[in-house]
């Protein structure tokens, strides 16, 4: 048997999220928003902090997303 491992996704450092960029920082993620000083506990935590930046709709169905909210775990 042999298994293969996919998990290139895992090692990416920025992910982009309507034209912004999250990028792993000590064991959460920030977001390259001016005056953002924030770390967030999971990408969906950073995702909801720039849909509340940004306003407006996002594209596809975000509702369970949002339901986790934005959990902040410390300051640049």
């Amino acid at each position: 048997m042999r298994i293969v491992w996919k998990d290139s996704n895992l090692k990416s450092q920025q992910h982009q999220y309507r034209k912004r960029v999250i990028s792993r920082y000590r064991g959460g993620w920030i977001v390259d928003i001016p005056g953002d000083s924030n770390i967030y506990a999971t990408i969906d935590c950073a995702c909801n902090a720039i849909d509340a930046f940004l306003g407006g709709k996002t594209r596809k169905d975000a509702s369970n997303r949002h339901k986790k909210g934005i959990r902040i775990i410390g300051q640049l």
